[in-house]
């Protein structure tokens, strides 16, 4: 048996040989804030919510993609450097790369958007201009 084994063996054997010691959920959230803390005090002077959309639309994070995807959907808050000509240049050929991704939901979003004949995206991004009385 594995106890008779063991006490012949005679040696002392740490605990982390048998136990995984995994990080606590709080330490592996303190170092997870550290990282964010780190990569803004580098970033920040240079970062722009543009370009952190293109970053997301090229990494292989599927989750990363469908957050700028939605953004570029449905978001309304303002982004510096997304307009039309903008979207057609950079975002569009991105967007026609993930339309073959393996994720569903990923494809469907592109679809969304390549669907989109009428600009509807770009409205979502104007400032709100009350009708006229």
């Amino acid at each position: 048996t594995f106890l008779d084994a063991s006490m012949r063996v005679q040696r002392v054997v740490p605990l982390s040989e048998i136990v995984s010691l995994k990080e606590t959920p709080a330490a592996q959230i303190h170092e997870a804030v550290v990282r964010a803390r780190d990569w803004w005090r580098s970033n920040a002077p240079t970062w722009t919510r543009y370009q952190g959309i293109l970053d997301a639309l090229r990494s292989a994070n599927v989750n990363r993609q469908l957050e700028a995807l939605y953004y570029v959907r449905l978001g309304d808050a303002p982004c510096n450097g997304l307009n039309p000509e903008s979207f057609a240049r950079d975002i569009l050929p991105l967007i026609e790369a993930l339309a073959e991704s393996r994720d569903p939901d990923v494809r469907t979003q592109t679809q969304h958007l390549l669907n989109d004949n009428d600009g509807v995206w770009w409205e979502w991004k104007q400032p709100f201009q009350p009708p006229d009385e």
